[in-house]
């Protein structure tokens, strides 16, 4: 399944912007200029794979951007026909360590505690401008890529719900 999801991206990607019905399909350009972190890019990857994966109403196209600044990614998404832009930022607000009892083994370990802030703007490019901008705090033990995980959920279900406003 891991393997679909870009083959159908990039099938859909190569119809030119007149053959995909407006009503239909919508083109999302996903950007993240503000850093190159390790987990930032999973994150803009994660972004773009659970736009396709969790759909509801409008089938979603969402193109990865490589721009390195919001003016860039605004000049990035245009040749691509994309009808809207969302730009995010991934920051680490926390890292520490907890001591926590583990019930299996009846004996305190220590678990890696992660708290991140995503920062985002969804943009309409045909002149509108921003239709949502926020941010989402999410935290979780154990691992920075599940914690990511979970905030490209949420960010998601939030821009799967702006686009079927």
């Amino acid at each position: 399944m891991g393997k679909v999801l870009p083959l159908v991206t990039a099938f859909l990607l190569c119809l030119p912007a007149f053959a995909v019905s407006p009503t239909k399909f919508v083109r999302v350009c996903v950007g993240m200029p503000s850093g190159d972190s390790a987990f930032g890019r999973t994150g803009q990857d994660e972004l773009v794979t659970l736009l396709v994966a969790g759909k509801k109403g409008r089938n979603i196209i969402p193109i990865k951007l490589q721009a390195q600044s919001g003016a860039e990614a605004f000049d990035e998404a245009r040749p691509y026909g994309c009808r809207y832009l969302v730009l995010f930022a991934i920051n680490l607000v926390e890292i520490s360590t907890w001591r926590r009892l583990d019930e299996t083994i009846r004996n305190y370990t220590d678990a890696m505690y992660f708290r991140i802030e995503v920062a985002f703007t969804l943009y309409r490019l045909d002149g509108s401008g921003r239709i949502d901008s926020g941010s989402l705090v999410v935290d979780g033990l154990r691992r920075v890529e599940d914690v990511v995980s979970l905030a490209t959920d949420h960010l998601s279900s939030r821009i799967t719900r702006d686009l079927n406003k």
